[in-house]
Parts: C-alpha cells; sequence; structure tokens
C-alpha cells in the first residue's frame, strides 16, 4: 500500500468514525426495542389464540383470493405451494435465524397470520417479503403459505422488497442498513416520490437526521465498511 494511500485511508476513518460511533449506537437501541416488541408479539399471539380458542388462519382455496390489497386493485392473496416459492439472492438483507424460529413457535401455536408478498416470475413466484415467515414454514413442515400476489412493475417490486425488510424487526448492521437506505432513496425517487427521506424516517420510526448518519456511511471506503 503507497504512503499516499494509506494516508487517504487514514483520513477517511477519522473523517466518518464519530458517524459510525452514533449510527451504531442509535442502531442498537432501536434493534432492543425492536427485539422487545417482537418477544412480546410472540407471547401475545400465544395467549390470544389460547384465552379465545383463536383457530389458525387459512385461506381455503383460490376462490378465497381477493382484491384491493395494499392499495391496489391488482392484488390477491391466495395459499401457494411453498415448493413454487423461491428467494431473491441479489438483496442486502442476512437471514436472522433467531428470528427464524421465533415465527416458526409462533406459526406452531396461530398459523401464518400475515401473508407474505410475491411476484409471479414465469410458473414460479419472487419472495418479496416474508423470507423469514417461509422459511419459518419450512421450519414447522408447512406445505402451503398464504400470498399477497403483487402485480407490478421490476422498480416497485425492488422497492417492496427493500421497504419492507427496513421496517420489519431485524438485527441488522449500520452499514447493511445504510445500503438498503441508500437503495430505497433512489427506488423513491424513479417511482416520483417526494421527500423520500422524510417519508424512510416515518416509515421505520426514526429521526430523519439518524437516516442522513446511515447514508454517510455508504460514503466509508470499503476497508472501513
Amino acid at each position: 500500500m503507497s504512503d499516499s494511500y494509506g494516508s487517504f485511508v487514514f483520513e477517511n476513518a477519522i473523517a466518518y468514525r464519530d458517524e459510525v460511533k452514533v449510527a451504531t449506537i442509535e442502531h442498537k437501541t432501536l434493534v432492543g426495542r425492536k427485539r422487545s416488541l417482537m418477544k412480546l408479539s410472540v407471547r401475545r399471539d400465544r395467549t390470544m389464540a389460547k384465552k379465545f380458542d383463536i383457530p389458525k388462519q387459512s385461506f381455503s382455496s383460490v376462490a378465497d383470493a381477493y382484491n384491493g390489497l395494499l392499495g391496489m386493485d391488482n392484488n390477491r392473496v391466495v395459499n401457494l405451494p411453498i415448493s413454487q416459492l423461491d428467494e431473491i439472492d441479489n438483496q442486502p438483507f442476512p437471514i436472522n435465524d433467531s428470528k427464524v424460529d421465533q415465527i416458526a413457535d409462533s406459526i406452531e401455536n396461530v398459523g401464518v397470520i400475515e401473508p407474505i408478498i410475491v411476484v409471479k416470475n414465469g410458473d414460479r413466484y419472487n419472495i418479496l417479503s416474508g423470507r423469514h415467515r417461509f422459511r419459518a414454514c419450512q421450519k414447522v413442515g408447512k406445505t402451503e403459505i398464504p400470498c399477497y400476489i403483487k402485480e407490478t412493475d421490476e422498480t416497485t417490486a425492488r422497492y417492496i422488497l427493500i421497504a419492507t425488510n427496513t421496517d420489519r424487526n431485524n438485527e441488522y448492521s449500520p452499514i447493511v442498513y445504510a445500503h438498503a437506505y441508500a437503495e430505497q432513496l433512489e427506488l423513491m425517487k424513479k417511482l416520483g416520490k417526494k421527500a423520500v427521506v422524510n417519508a424512510i424516517a416515518e416509515q421505520n420510526g426514526i429521526n430523519r437526521k439518524q437516516i442522513y448518519r446511515y447514508l454517510r456511511l455508504n460514503y466509508l471506503i470499503e476497508e472501513l465498511q
């Protein structure tokens, strides 16, 4: 490594050190709150199911599908065979195995309460949102899972994938959020949305300054990410 390049790395490290520290501390605080809420949700599901004898949710057939979901008329919810679903490889989010286990526990008690979101790809379906629920269903031996079938363009599908994963109870590193928010911002601009940083902050329940801190992490050189 040349002296000039070494100096450049050092200057970058100093310039962004405080940003990384602040983003990491606030990130850990947010994750802790989300984790507590998720655990409370699982316990609540069990209690409600036992107390009120709530049956496991199911969608009996394609005839039970309906439109008008997610604000559009071209969405429908149906039970799809798990064998027809594929995860999308090109995405910034790792799988949280602990979350899969917690969801699997909930599914065994009350079933899949919230359908996953998929988009048709030939004779198969790509998962836009719900990889953890999908894997949890596989874990407990389910053969079908309720799905929202989105009929949309590629940009909107990608936006759904990013947006619905950043606002869920996941434990991601600050740099993962940084990449995700940056891509979400660009996708929202392509879709003609305005005040995109404010919208992302509101959607994720954090302030706008925190979103900017995440976005600035993308300017770190690769060795520091």
